[in-house]
């Protein structure tokens, strides 16, 4: 079976002025809009909106994962280190406003109406 199938890519474009901004990249499957986007700045957050072009959310959550330790990670003995926090988003047609903690991977999945 084709990607093609299995779910629809999109052109992601992150527009950042005078910073060191964020990267990530989108796609869509069914009605689920999945945006996966990292803040690799280790201090900074990073304030962003996302617009939908011709598209309509009806909810959106957000799994973060992040640490205070840019160090951090699972082993063996600790698995559930650093475990990714889940929240609900607001979303506010056509926009989404989130704020990206430092040092984080997010993945935003949008419920398109």
């Amino acid at each position: 079976m084709s990607l093609d199938k299995l779910c629809q890519l999109w052109r992601t474009t992150f527009a950042v002025a005078g910073m060191w901004g964020l990267r990530g990249s989108a796609s869509r499957k069914g009605n689920t809009l999945t945006l996966t986007v990292v803040n690799p700045s280790a201090d900074a957050t990073r304030e962003a909106a996302v617009v939908l072009r011709g598209a309509r959310a009806s909810s959106a959550t957000a799994s973060v994962l992040t640490s205070s330790d840019l160090h951090a990670h699972n082993t063996l003995e600790n698995q559930a280190f650093p475990e990714p926090k889940t929240d609900s988003v607001r979303v506010s047609q056509p926009v989404l406003s989130f704020t990206f903690p430092p040092a984080s991977i997010t993945k935003l999945r949008i419920e398109l109406s």
